[in-house]
């Protein structure tokens, strides 16, 4: 019967546990954990079908991103943040809401001044984010995109990811991009702590 009792408690002591380790992190949201990736994506009209034209940034099990996706298949149409367009040379990142889609809080910031890639530690303010118009690419420039809502258990979450254009290529219409996405629900932290 002593064993029966010790078996049932120790879920319950794992739980506290986790509970009381949960409440070291300031933003409630567990460990920190930061997934990085370089992805190419196209402009729709200007690059093979085997190109991915749009980005996902989320990463649903903090191992990898949702990277490069293609919303003109049925499977992928609702799984992408932003995408790229390119108009008079000039390439622009534009979230859902931008190219007429319910946007589900997909957006993106005008390039972060005064700062690198590896320096950026936190998304910005949600008034820095829009999610109804482009911004113009540069490369060495930093942005921060907002992923679109996604549901984990019975909350609804989103990602923050710090994107910095590597190459742009007019001729073939990609841009490279590196990406580097906090895996947690709603966490504003884009560097590893220290």
């Amino acid at each position: 019967m002593r064993l029966l009792r010790l078996a049932l408690a120790l879920p319950l002591l794992a739980t506290a546990a986790l509970s009381l380790a949960a409440c070291d992190d300031p933003t409630g949201i567990g460990e920190q954990v930061i997934v990085t990736d370089t992805v190419t994506i196209g402009v729709p009209s200007l690059v093979p079908e085997s190109v991915p034209t749009a980005l996902d940034v989320i990463s649903g099990d903090g191992l990898v991103l949702g990277g490069g996706r293609f919303p003109e298949r049925p499977s992928e149409a609702d799984v992408w943040d932003v995408t790229v367009r390119l108009q008079n040379g000039t390439f622009s990142l534009l979230p859902r809401g931008a190219v007429g889609l319910e946007s589900q809080r997909a957006a993106i910031t005008d390039a972060i001044a005064g700062t690198t890639f590896e320096g950026l530690d936190e998304a910005p303010a949600s008034s820095r984010f829009n999610s109804a118009r482009g911004v113009a690419l540069s490369v060495g420039s930093v942005y921060v995109v907002r992923s679109r809502i996604y549901r984990l258990s019975s909350v609804n979450c989103w990602q923050f990811s710090k994107v910095q254009p590597l190459a742009l290529n007019v001729a073939a219409g990609t841009v490279t991009l590196a990406v580097a996405t906090s895996a947690g629900c709603q966490d504003t932290r884009l560097a590893p702590e220290d």
